[in-house]
């Protein structure tokens, strides 16, 4: 007598948890295409449903690279087969494709800048714009929902909540260990800021440490307003064409308050349309810098003496701010806990180890070098916790420095702190 085959059968759990599994797989070895393809989504409740859904898995996945076995795959799989990378389900924007921000990718538009005195920033969508009617009007032949009823926009507004304390909390740790053999390279990058205050402390704060170095390319009177002055997202791809860093230290906006022209419009300074341009132009700097570095630090400005250029800067800091927490590699490091009193007004001497010292030059604008040391320490912090280094016996350390090797010294030097570029 044939044996019998037996045959087993699976519960719906079973199979329900299978299921849930792979998909759960799928989700994390292609979570870079899953938020690239919500990122494509038409502006809506639905795009900002899928994509503060999506976001905490790519974030997490990224950050513990989880990714990297099926996109190593699937990379070699399109070299062999001698394909282009697709543009599809699973095309990817990872923030490494391409050197100089022509892989493709086009920031999505920039939200407008609202009227409020801190200028704080919105997306309208579909959703928002039912919250921002105090007496929205039924559709015909809709019964109104009873009051109280959470509607789509409240869901999506706690999901936001919930996930982008989610997202802020996963920490970012790079995993390569910095040795003298392998050091951090570090790029400062900015106006007058940069070239005389942060980046001659930070040196002098890693004097004796060959597990990092450093490399400066400033440039006065520049800013992210005047490219027909200096342009800064062309340089820095020219930069980032050259070689790779590990991490930007980053300074710009003294010299941006002030009338611009894009494509052939001039914007006053103040007006609603000069806040959207100037944030728009931000996101797309703060793109380039981000997919060409592991991190990005982007100092804001401190308190300044004079109350209206004070404002000015603080209202700028705030697009820097908001357009840094839309990134995922970017760090805004606010200067007015730093250097401002109790309430946040400028101050030129502080109290630091017991001694009187002038933190601010006598401009009531720039920092003394003894008082760019404090803002230098603090990014010297967040980049010991955020990267890691070798511990080694018998280290003969010492920190290497560079200026700006593309520019001649004569250029290096042009300007002044504070210098007023031509107006238009």
């Amino acid at each position: 007598m044939a044996k019998e085959k037996k045959v087993r059968i699976y519960t719906l759990t079973q199979v329900s948890l299978a299921v849930i599994t792979a998909l759960l797989l799928g989700v994390i070895a292609n979570s870079t295409g899953i938020y690239n393809w919500a990122h494509n989504l038409s502006e809506g409740g639905i795009k900002d449903f899928v994509m503060y859904t999506v976001k905490p898995f790519y974030i997490l996945t990224r950050n513990l690279q989880l990714t990297k076995p099926y996109e190593t795959v699937r990379k070699e799989f399109k070299n062999l087969a001698g394909m282009e990378e697709d543009i599809g389900f699973i095309a990817t924007y990872d923030g490494e494709s391409g050197n100089d921000g022509e892989s493709g990718y086009e920031p999505e538009a920039t939200p407008p800048i609202d009227a409020g005195e801190k200028y704080s920033f919105y997306i309208p969508t579909a959703c928002s714009l039912i919250d921002n009617n105090p007496n929205p009007v039924p559709s015909p032949g809709l019964t109104p929902a009873p009051e109280g009823t959470p509607t789509p926009s409240s869901a999506i507004s706690l999901l936001k909540k919930l996930t982008e304390n989610f997202t802020r909390e996963l920490p970012f740790k790079d995993l390569t260990v910095h040795s003298p053999k392998t050091p951090l390279k570090i790029l400062f990058i900015g106006d007058s800021f940069i070239q005389e205050g942060v980046s001659m402390s930070f040196v002098r704060l890693i004097k004796g440490d060959d597990r990092i170095t450093t490399e400066k390319f400033a440039r006065y009177s520049s800013g992210l307003s005047r490219p027909d002055y200096y342009n800064w997202p062309a340089k820095a791809r020219e930069i980032f064409s050259r070689g790779t860093y590990d991490v930007v230290i980053g300074m710009l906006g003294m010299n941006d308050a002030q009338d611009f022209r894009d494509n052939g419009k001039i914007y006053r300074y103040g007006s609603q349309g000069w806040f959207d341009v100037y944030r728009k132009r931000t996101f797309e700097f703060f793109t380039i810098l981000e997919k060409n570095s592991k991190k990005v630090y982007w100092i804001g400005a401190p308190p300044m003496r004079a109350s209206v250029y004070n404002n000015k800067m603080q209202k700028l800091a705030e697009i820097y701010r908001s357009v840094c927490e839309q990134m995922n590699k970017m760090d805004f490091v606010d200067t007015v806990p730093i250097y401002g009193d109790k309430n946040g007004k400028f101050r030129e001497y502080m109290k630091i180890d017991g001694k009187l010292v002038k933190v601010r030059a006598k401009d009531g604008t720039h920092w003394t070098i003894q008082g760019a040391v404090l803002v230098s320490e603090e990014i010297l912090n967040r980049i010991r916790k955020d990267f890691t280094f070798s511990i080694e016996e018998n280290e003969t350390p010492k920190a290497a420095n560079k200026t700006d090797s593309n520019l001649p010294a004569d250029e290096q030097a042009k300007g002044t702190p504070g210098e007023e570029i031509p107006a238009l």
